[in-house]
């Protein structure tokens, strides 16, 4: 868990010292397909970390992800993505809702 965290903490610091724009945000994920992200159309891609603090798995893919199909994101891990312009993740859970922690990091234009 602890390397974990630290590799966050890099790419947040490497996010934030690399002359890209970054911001955080925080998305509430149901149990159908939810918009977690949506890539920027800047024509350069973009690099995303979400984290799932909460006690119970978030899965992620396409629109429509289920918990049967998604990448799972266990409880307390996070995951980076890279993205193209207008890429979109889309988040599930089995029940209730589950808060993620998103932030980005857009190359500038």
């Amino acid at each position: 868990m602890r390397t974990r965290c630290l590799m966050i903490v890099a790419l947040v610091l490497a996010l934030a010292t690399a002359a890209h724009a970054f911001a955080a945000t925080r998305v509430t994920v149901a149990t159908t397909a939810t918009l977690i992200y949506t890539a920027p159309n800047t024509g350069r891609g973009s690099r995303v970390v979400i984290r799932n603090p909460s006690a119970v798995s978030v899965y992620i893919g396409g629109a429509a992800v289920l918990t049967t199909t998604g990448f799972e994101i266990a409880a307390g891990d996070a995951l980076s993505l890279s993205l193209q312009a207008n890429e979109t993740v889309y988040g599930v859970v089995a029940a209730a809702t589950q808060v993620v922690h998103v932030i980005d990091g857009r190359n500038p234009q």
